[in-house]
């Protein structure tokens, strides 16, 4: 018998019968379980879950009253992360873990929900104590995974998601989760050998779909990827995160219109790094500009804000005011090279600056490629060179730059500070030691962080000198930063933010890439469409960084022939 049931032959038919018990009885059990019923059915899962803790605490939970709260918090938590919305849910998931405190269920949910909002750490600890109920539930092994995932601890979430198909070897969900961590630590041949196998029984479940298409993207079957992509969006036209995984394969393949569409998805993705500025105007959408105010605010990270910067001159050339928010550290720079642009850090709260009254339209920084970069064709307008270094700088740098010997000035970096690729795309130091016997020339560090014990593996190496200039630091100085890559006469570096600044200001850049790079160096070739001063070397198969260095070397033996010639 349901539990509705049993409240009907308790005298409770209805709800205005529950209410009208309630105004006499505030802490009747029955009419308060009703109510948490009644709410269920209307999808009210917040107003639901209030009246079921408030009965628990009058009485012990009976195991219908108990499944009852669970559905409603899995209801809940479902639509708070599909809302993206974290208040009330998670005071009310908190009070649910006082009302049932013995129920695995509620640990999951609650750990779950708060893997999604990033609250990793807390997460993990609600897995764990609700592991220690009951060591069987393939659920929490699942959630500990995500949280795992979430804090880059790959072996320990891999761990988790083993254990959970242990205990059911066809726990989709444990399976969909193991696939993405491999995924995020590059070993996407071992995610699709998961999620084909996965597809064959999950055909209509979007996640699987849409891990497919990054994993098929990640090795090069870009056309297969984009229908996984699409049929997950077919089943979900609301999926943010396939739709952005979509542009992000669109923009590899070249297709920079189709690419930049679903690009304006990254919004709506939970994961996405930077936050919607929320000003009280109208975004702009590619009309006509001539005579009106715009403000252009950066997203991202200090390297996309270098890089989406290129085709704002473009808009200017239209005819806009420009009002620029930018991170505080690029106001200068930014300032000194777009000498029309009013450029204003991004705090919080906004500038006054970018509250005028006289500002009709706003844009986040990316999207102005969507107008000004939505063909191979449409990047012939930039002349690469569009950033400038403070001149002063620049000229104390050559300076102190001469005393380390004769030849070309060559900046380098070899490793990436990415937190969930960085491995991949770095390059172990000893590797460069072909490059780095070339002579004459001089080798200046460009590596961002203390690299010390990095280049220490040459000290007794009398061939070898790699100078480090410790009065630059890249974090925290970008003045002296751009100014310390001015000066070099190239830079040979790993994907990071270094051959921004570089190519930013039209110097010479070879830039080595791993076998599945960022989408902005398109599948293949030697040319970067962002930077025309720019050379690619690519990685032809996972890991080879030896023959990448080799190419290198050989043809650093060329240009410098030629350079001092």
């Amino acid at each position: 018998m349901s539990q509705e049931n049993n409240l009907q032959k308790q005298g409770i038919v209805d709800e205005p019968e529950a209410r009208r018990i309630l105004l006499e009885d505030p802490d009747n059990f029955e009419a308060l379980c009703y109510m948490g019923l009644f709410h269920i059915r209307n999808k009210e899962f917040p107003e639901s879950i209030g009246f079921f803790v408030n009965a628990l605490k009058h009485q012990i939970a009976t195991n219908e009253v108990e499944a009852s709260l669970v559905s409603a918090i899995s209801n809940l938590t479902k639509n708070a992360i599909e809302r993206n919305e974290c208040f009330p849910a998670e005071n009310l998931l908190s009070e649910c873990l006082g009302a049932i405190p013995e129920n695995p269920s509620i640990y999951y949910f609650y750990s779950f929900f708060l893997s999604k909002f990033g609250k990793y750490e807390k997460a993990l600890d609600l897995s764990e104590v609700g592991l220690k109920i009951d060591n069987r539930d393939v659920k929490l092994y699942d959630a500990m995974g995500l949280s795992y995932t979430g804090l880059g601890k790959y072996d320990l979430a891999l761990n988790s998601f083993d254990q959970a198909l242990q205990i059911d070897p066809k726990f989709a969900s444990a399976l969909i989760n193991k696939s993405r961590a491999l995924i995020e630590i590059g070993q996407s041949n071992d995610a699709l050998g998961i999620l084909r196998d996965l597809v064959e029984s999950e055909r209509e479940n979007i996640h699987v779909l849409n891990n497919l298409g990054l994993a098929l993207s990640d090795i090069k079957e870009l056309n297969e990827s984009i229908k996984s992509l699409e049929k997950a969006i077919e089943i979900n036209n609301d999926f943010a995160e396939a739709h952005f995984n979509l542009a992000r394969v669109f923009l590899m393949k070249g297709d920079y219109r189709r690419g930049w569409e679903e690009h304006e998805w990254r919004w709506k993705c939970r994961d996405f790094d930077s936050e919607f500025r929320k000003f009280p105007y109208q975004t702009w959408n590619g009309g006509d500009i001539k005579g009106k105010k715009i403000l252009v605010w950066s997203e991202q990270g200090i390297g996309d804000e270098i890089m989406f910067l290129s085709p704002l001159k473009q808009l200017i050339s239209d005819g806009a005011t420009v009002v620029l928010e930018c991170s505080d550290k690029l106001v200068n720079i930014f300032s000194r090279s777009l000498p029309d642009v009013t450029v204003v850090p991004r705090t919080t709260p906004p500038k006054k600056d970018t509250l005028m009254s006289d500002i009709e339209f706003q844009l986040p920084l990316a999207s102005l490629s969507r107008f000004y970069r939505n063909s191979s064709e449409s990047f012939s307008s930039n002349s690469g060179e569009y950033l400038f270094p403070k001149t002063s700088l620049v000229a104390q740098l050559n300076q102190r730059y001469r005393d380390l010997g004769d030849g070309p000035l060559v900046g380098i970096c070899w490793r990436s500070g990415n937190l969930k690729v960085g491995a991949e795309r770095s390059i172990p130091l000893k590797l460069w030691k072909e490059i780095l016997i070339k002579r004459p020339c001089r080798f200046l560090s460009l590596q961002y962080g203390d690299s010390r014990s990095d280049t220490g593996i040459f000290k007794n190496n009398p061939d070898i000198h790699i100078h480090l200039d410790e009065k630059v630091n890249p974090l925290e100085d970008a003045e002296s930063w751009f100014a310390q890559i001015a000066v070099v006469d190239l830079v040979i570096s790993v994907d990071n933010s270094t051959i921004q600044v570089s190519g930013s200001q039209g110097v010479p850049t070879w830039t080595l890439v791993n076998f599945n790079p960022e989408w902005r160096f398109g599948l293949r070739g030697e040319k970067n469409d962002w930077h025309p001063s720019m050379k690619v070397y690519r990685q032809h198969k996972e890991g080879d960084w030896e023959s990448v260095i080799s190419k290198v070397a050989d043809d650093f033996t060329g240009w410098l022939e030629t350079f001092i010639g």
